[in-house]
């Protein structure tokens, strides 16, 4: 069976203004995802805000339903080839990612911007993403599948 998987970025901007907090609400909501959802299981990562990182951990199991927990600041402070890379890869997964911003200082990050097709959230919105992401995986799954997410 399939999971969400979950990568939760733990640069040091992510310590502070009690981002920590917010990643553990919105974990906290994913483990307890309503029974539509079906058996979900959560594998969560970490991700040391470096962007090849992020990149290897994306192509580990490229497809999988997969939310990135971030204030964005690793994507901002980014060299420009690592951008363009970061780009081409998040419009490459698309279906299957959501970035979720974390913190009030994370909302407007210019390096999401340019990646206008892969969808962001806030982190209170968090079951909103999980849902989108569910409803595409039905859509793909092959009809003689009959496990739920």
């Amino acid at each position: 069976m399939e999971g969400l998987r979950v990568i939760v970025d733990i640069s040091g901007s992510m310590s502070a203004l009690g981002k920590h907090a917010v990643v553990g609400n919105a974990l906290t909501t994913l483990s307890l995802l309503p029974p539509e959802f079906g058996n979900v299981q959560l594998a969560k990562h970490c991700w040391d805000g470096q962007v090849e990182s992020l990149l290897a951990l994306l192509q580990q199991d490229a497809g999988t339903p997969t939310l990135v927990l971030t204030d964005g600041f690793a994507f901002a402070e980014a060299e420009r080839s690592q951008k363009k890379e970061l780009e081409k890869a998040f419009l490459s997964w698309k279906e299957s990612l959501f970035i979720v911003l974390c913190g009030a200082d994370a909302v407007g990050v210019p390096a999401l911007q340019k990646c206008g097709d892969v969808q962001s959230v806030t982190a209170e919105n968090i079951l909103y993403a999980a849902e989108v992401l569910s409803e595409r995986r039905q859509k793909t799954a092959p009809e003689n599948n009959e496990e739920e997410w």
